[in-house]
């Protein structure tokens, strides 16, 4: 079954979710070509899904590709994961994107698990590697999916200033009003407010680019952590 990467990137996105698919019949009904081919993805039965938040560049040796895949994605060969699921984008993206710069605040951090993530991604970039192609390849070479996984509203940058994007200073206006906050909820005062457009549409752009450069399997997308996208709601309303 033949099918453009936007056609079934369509379909996905205008769905509940890739492993929420409804309770019908596959093949039966007036579902596009794309959509029938989401339900049979959908329904694929997985044994285990790994996701890996990216940090495997956090370990020694990982600014090479051998390196990288090291530590978390070359011991699951033979296991019973069927899925990779693979995060490419926290407070600015971890593969190499066209549209969205790479901010490399965190090697000025005091973390040193995020300098040494930094300084193996940019030589991973320099050397002409894509830390998510990586992803893909290892997956499909080893017969596991490849899935592209995304926290939709990241809010790492309430408590570490130095992991703030520079989109969400120039516009405030587009976060969460904290204005009357719940104090347990001080956390997610650096959250987009997704009643505004231009929240919807600058994270659409992240998945859309991703799914129209990249072979992936999927695209999950994280709306529980963190999980705060309107103002309202972070006043306790």
């Amino acid at each position: 079954m033949n099918i453009t990467r936007r056609a079934a990137f369509t379909a996905l996105v205008g769905s509940a979710g890739l492993f929420s698919a409804p309770p019908c019949i596959v093949g039966k009904g007036h579902y596009s070509e794309a959509k029938r081919a989401r339900l049979e993805v959908a329904r694929k039965r997985r044994r285990v899904i790994f996701v890996d938040d990216n940090y495997g560049l956090s370990h020694q040796g990982s600014d090479t590709p051998g390196g990288f895949l090291k530590p978390r994605l070359k011991p699951l060969v033979g296991t019973h994961v069927d899925t990779i699921t693979y995060a490419v984008y926290a407070h600015s993206p971890a593969y190499i994107s066209k549209t969205h710069p790479r901010h490399y605040a965190a090697a000025g951090g005091t973390s040193v698990t995020d300098q040494a993530w930094a300084r193996h991604h940019k030589a991973l970039v320099k050397a002409g590697h894509d830390p998510l192609q990586l992803v893909v390849d290892f997956a499909h070479g080893n017969g596991m999916e490849a899935f592209a996984h995304m926290s939709m509203n990241d809010c790492h940058d309430s408590f570490m200033p130095n992991l703030m994007n520079p989109f969400k200073a120039k516009h405030p206006e587009l976060l969460v009003n904290p204005q009357g906050v719940l104090p347990n909820l001080q956390l997610y005062v650096t959250a987009y407010d997704f009643s505004h457009k231009e929240v919807r549409d600058r994270q659409f752009s992240i998945v859309e680019e991703v799914c129209d450069r990249y072979d992936v399997d999927g695209f999950e997308m994280d709306f529980i952590r963190h999980p705060m996208f309107f103002s309202r709601c972070i006043r306790g309303e």
